[in-house]
């Protein structure tokens, strides 16, 4: 398995491990800002291969709450959600692994509260 310490977002078979911030609100994201992925639902009904905003921001909400995405598993467009998680955190992924041509991209949200809670854990178990 190939780690990468840089976000590059070029292959399905790549994966993240995002940190958000605790205090992040997803009302902040600009959403007419992101990529072309995301088109208004009118659209959507002529390209249904296409999402809505309302089911990108779903489905971002989602990632939020179980803090993970699998892009061709878990929603409909799940790849395209991946993309818009990808669009609005990159600036906050702190490794990547490539997970091979057999394996879809998965996309992993910690905060950093959970962090130092886990570190704290590991810290411990290494005095024993």
């Amino acid at each position: 398995m190939k780690i990468r310490n840089s976000f590059v977002s070029n292959s399905s078979s790549t994966s993240y491990v995002f940190v958000i911030p605790d205090d992040f609100d997803l009302d902040s994201v600009d959403w007419n800002s992101l990529d072309e992925v995301l088109i208004d639902g009118e659209s959507a009904e002529e390209s249904p291969e296409l999402m809505t905003q309302e089911e990108a921001k779903a489905g971002v909400k989602k990632f939020l709450e179980t803090g993970f995405m699998d892009q061709w598993v878990d929603e409909e467009h799940g790849g395209q959600i991946c993309y818009t998680i990808d669009q609005i955190f990159g600036d906050y992924s702190v490794s990547s692994f490539e997970t091979g041509p057999d394996w879809s991209g998965v996309r992993v949200a910690v905060t950093p509260s959970i962090m130092e809670k886990k570190l704290n854990e590991i810290k411990d178990k290494l005095r024993k």
